[in-house]
């Protein structure tokens, strides 16, 4: 079974409590090899003009496709809440993206793996390197903590660990 790494973000308040929401539903649905970051601060990415996002990295094993987990994910989001505007980054109080799947590469008009963004993420990066120092791209076969190290400042999001993930 191909090991699964999904990347978790809110930013509408209780951003926590939609993490855990998730992460509790995953687990339940993803038992194998599940384990969970600690959660970490961030500002929007880009810079956009909103709230603070609270993101999280969890992985476990499945035996599902790439797309039907997608489907699946897609499924969560809508079922905590998630209203898709139209807007690309719009505020969101769930968004679940697949970083890594196994050693996959796709790209399709649903999915690209890995993420298409990874490597310009801090918040997918150190959330992941967390659950697993040794991941590698497998796009790039670069190893994941040397595309953190490598990350330009203009992309940094002052990503900070938040301690007490109860208040996001």
């Amino acid at each position: 079974m191909p090991k699964v790494f999904v990347v978790l973000g809110s930013n509408i308040e209780p951003k926590s409590r939609y993490l855990d929401l998730a992460l509790a539903e995953l687990a339940q649905t993803y038992p194998v090899g599940f384990a969970a970051s600690s959660a970490y601060r961030s500002l929007p990415y880009q810079g956009l003009e909103q709230a603070a996002y609270l993101n999280r990295a969890c992985t476990f094993e499945t035996t599902q496709t790439a797309n039907v987990l997608l489907e699946s994910l897609l499924a969560l989001e809508l079922k905590l809440g998630r209203k898709r505007t139209g807007l690309h980054w719009d505020e969101r109080t769930l968004d679940l993206d697949i970083a890594l799947y196994g050693d996959l590469v796709l790209s399709s008009p649903d999915l690209t793996l890995p993420h298409y963004d990874l490597a310009n993420r801090d918040f997918f990066l150190v959330p992941l390197l967390e659950l697993d120092p040794r991941l590698v791209d497998p796009r790039s076969g670069q190893p994941l903590r040397l595309l953190l190290e490598a990350l330009p400042p203009s992309l940094k999001t002052q990503l900070e660990p938040w301690p007490d993930h109860d208040q996001g």
